[in-house]
């Protein structure tokens, strides 16, 4: 959601990602995370802008075993993230973003690169 023309938005994020271990089979690692965070564009009325962003929320880390069902875990912790990227407006309404972001918390650091596109409902110029 887009606060001001100055190029202030808010966003809610979820991730999910799955990792099977290549050391025993059957095993493997799932993060899920759920964030709140703040965006700044430094040129919005730009067609291309780059931007940082910054949020805060859970992230929950969950172990699973086939072999040593015993050892299954999971954990949920404070989650912090830090972006920085590209926006690139297609028109008024549509924007396409390449972004590398860095997720934290305690024991977990996901360094993902992304894409995607911004939806704009209300916006026209």
């Amino acid at each position: 959601m887009d606060l001001a023309k100055k190029g202030v938005w808010i966003e809610a994020e979820g991730f999910y990602g799955s990792n099977k271990h290549s050391d025993v089979t059957g095993d493997k690692t799932n993060v899920i995370a759920g964030l709140a965070a703040i965006g700044y564009s430094f040129m919005p009325d730009k067609k291309v802008s780059p931007y940082v962003l910054g949020g805060v929320g859970v992230r929950a880390h969950q172990f699973r075993s086939e072999t040593v069902p015993a050892s299954n875990e999971t954990s949920t912790d404070f989650a912090y993230s830090g972006a920085a990227g590209l926006g690139f407006t297609l028109n008024p309404v549509v924007t396409f973003w390449l972004e590398a972001r860095w997720i934290g918390s305690e024991g977990t650091n996901l360094i993902p690169l992304m894409a995607g596109f911004s939806i704009h409902p209300g916006k026209t110029k």
